[in-house]
């Protein structure tokens, strides 16, 4: 893990950068494969193929003129969850798995499609927001957007009980006063904001993380491609085993001089001795 961190650096301060992007991709993946599950077992689809009976729902759509209208107080109440859903989901399930591949071998290329989708999505969520604010400010009620987002959604858990819940599913549009009658006067536009807010800035931070992770992947620390930077390297070395290897080259003075001279010179070795006797360099002396 130490290596990994010095490689990739940390996302949230704590955690690797590599897994950080793995686990979003790999949670976000998941998120989308069980709402395309939801969205299967909803339209009896699998009643349709082994040929099953089921009850057709009331349906809380427009009447008479209220079909036509477009550009009204009405006419919009559906646009924004219409733009969010289901082109997030269908995007996700298929752009979110290479991300999961990217961030495990860290290939550049998976990593840079997942951080654009994290960057559009972020993008996404947060023109919603503005444009869900907007709407509620010139009409007046809720868009049906902030309605199934975050209030009757199963993820992130609903404030209000069931039974609110099912109220809420039965509506066809959200005024304030009737919204507050189920919910008990509960504050639905804060707790959009703030749960809108979180996804985006949570989108952003890690559509960040993850062109970092691209960049590092492609690059290193500083540019040196694949071996990454000079600073990781000395984590690798041992440096135990390197004094080991460089000690065995060192000449030990003691050993040296209790080496025995070779055979091609042990006469010059015994000249020498001999004439460094007093006596023999006094009789060469008088010579």
């Amino acid at each position: 893990m130490g290596g990994e961190i010095h490689a990739y650096g940390t996302s949230l301060g704590c955690i690797s950068r590599r897994l950080f992007v793995l686990w979003v991709s790999t949670v976000m993946a998941a998120l989308c494969y069980v709402q395309l599950f939801k969205w299967a077992m909803r339209s009896h689809l699998w009643d349709s193929i082994i040929g099953n009976a089921w009850e057709v729902g009331p349906e809380s759509s427009c009447t008479g003129m209220q079909c036509y209208e477009m550009l009204t107080c009405f006419g919009l109440k559906d646009a924004t969850r219409h733009t969010r859903e289901p082109l997030a989901t269908l995007a996700g399930a298929v752009l979110l798995p290479l991300g999961v591949a990217g961030a495990h071998q860290c290939y550049r290329w998976h990593l840079r499609v997942l951080g654009l989708f994290l960057a559009a999505s972020a993008a996404l969520h947060a023109g919603l927001m503005f444009c869900d604010a907007a709407y509620v400010h010139a009409c007046g009620t809720y868009p049906s957007n902030m309605i199934h987002q975050t209030m009757v959604n199963w993820m992130p858990p609903s404030p209000v009980t069931l039974a609110a819940q099912g109220g809420l599913l039965k509506m066809s549009s959200y005024s304030f006063k009737d919204v507050a009658d189920i919910t008990d006067g509960f504050n639905v536009l804060l707790w959009y904001c703030s749960v809108a807010g979180t996804l985006t800035a949570f989108l952003t931070y890690a559509a960040l993380e993850t062109n970092l992770l691209a960049t590092l992947a492609e690059r290193g620390p500083l540019g040196l491609g694949m071996h990454y930077g000079l600073g990781q390297w000395d984590e690798y070395l041992n440096h135990d085993a390197v004094r080991r290897h460089k000690d065995k080259g060192m000449r030990s003075t003691f050993i040296d001089d209790a080496k025995l001279p070779s055979i091609g010179s042990q006469d010059t070795f015994a000249d020498a001795n001999f004439a460094s006797c007093p006596g023999v360099a006094e009789g060469q002396a008088r010579r």
